[in-house]
């Protein structure tokens, strides 16, 4: 013997499995998970943010590296002996004193490496650097590059020697 419920499912169009007000949450759930899907595609893809999570959860230090042509990008260093950090695909970077800054709301040690140096510099170097630029303009000598710079502070590189000496 067959159950009435049972039968009436048979025929076509008779079974309701789900009801309008479930099928209009079911929408808005898949709705909402596919926009955050693609909220964290854009904060991947887009912004720096997986860089300080993972910073963050392995407790290291995050690295601001510079180029010449004044692009930067955040990567993640590890510690490796005192004074030096190790980043993943570059090699090892010397940290100087004065040459980090703490990240407001994360906490994270954020350290400043300029790519030609392999190294980090203190903050400080920049204001002195724009100092001596702004002098050097002002009597018509632009500082363009590190001989000029190295004339203005008054040294001059030994070919011999490789090494900056007192001009």
């Amino acid at each position: 013997m067959v159950d009435a419920s049972v039968a009436a499912c048979i025929d076509a169009g008779k079974c309701v499995i789900m009801s309008k007000g479930a099928w209009y949450i079911l929408i808005g759930i898949f709705s909402m998970a596919g926009l955050l899907l693609v909220l964290l595609f854009f904060i991947a893809f887009f912004t720096p943010g997986f860089s300080f999570l993972k910073a963050k959860m392995t407790k290291s230090m995050l690295v601001y590296i510079v180029n010449r042509s004044q692009i930067g990008r955040f990567v993640i260093g590890k510690h490796k002996t005192e004074g030096i950090l190790d980043i993943r695909k570059i090699g090892p970077v010397i940290m100087t004193e004065n040459s980090h800054t703490r990240e407001h709301k994360s906490g994270l040690p954020l350290f400043f490496v300029f790519g030609e140096f392999a190294g980090t510099l203190p903050l400080k170097w920049v204001y002195v650097l724009n100092k001596l630029r702004e002098k050097a303009q002002k009597e018509n000598k632009p500082i363009v590059n590190i001989d000029g710079l190295a004339k203005e502070v008054g040294l001059k590189f030994n070919e011999e020697t490789k090494v900056w000496e007192s001009a």
